[in-house]
């Protein structure tokens, strides 16, 4: 049995290398900013300070294997409504040596009961088709959020 930890600022380093392998895993290494460590790193650290991002992680051999990030956010349309806040569910990667293992079931279960914790009433992520069957499972429903890339019109 695994044992998840809470992630704390000493770990944001390993955490934003994970991060990164996330992106290059799904194919979006080459849109990241060429700083873009240092400027997660930066606002990592005020959102932990803040209490705005809580991140579960799963070590072995004393390294982070899994990580799942539950963040709270207010950004717009959603900051001019009575309640300006809502759940994220970003993060979430496990190392591919150690998928296949539930690491992430187990780590978004435990970022759902902190936002629950935080009286969070929407939370809201994006899934890969691979992943929204995982979601689904928690009782995620598909939106009807749309999204344009500019490129794609040239």
């Amino acid at each position: 049995m695994m044992i998840v930890h809470k992630a704390k600022i000493v770990d944001l380093e390993e955490l934003i290398r994970l991060k990164l392998l996330m992106f290059e895993d799904a194919g979006y290494s080459e849109i990241l900013a060429s700083d873009a460590n240092e400027l997660i790193l930066d606002d990592y650290k005020i959102l932990y300070q803040d209490n705005k991002v809580q991140h579960f992680i799963i070590k072995k051999d004393g390294k982070i294997v899994a990580m799942v990030g539950a963040f709270i956010k207010s950004d717009l349309p959603y900051c001019y409504y009575k309640i300006p806040y809502y759940g994220f569910i970003g993060d979430v990667y496990t190392v591919k040596k150690y998928r296949g293992n539930g690491f992430a079931t187990l780590l978004t279960n435990h970022a759902l009961e902190w936002l629950t914790s935080k009286d969070i009433g929407t939370i809201r992520l994006l899934a890969s088709k691979d992943a929204s069957k995982l979601y689904e499972k928690f009782g995620f429903k598909t939106s009807d959020e749309m999204y344009l890339d500019l490129k794609d019109r040239q």
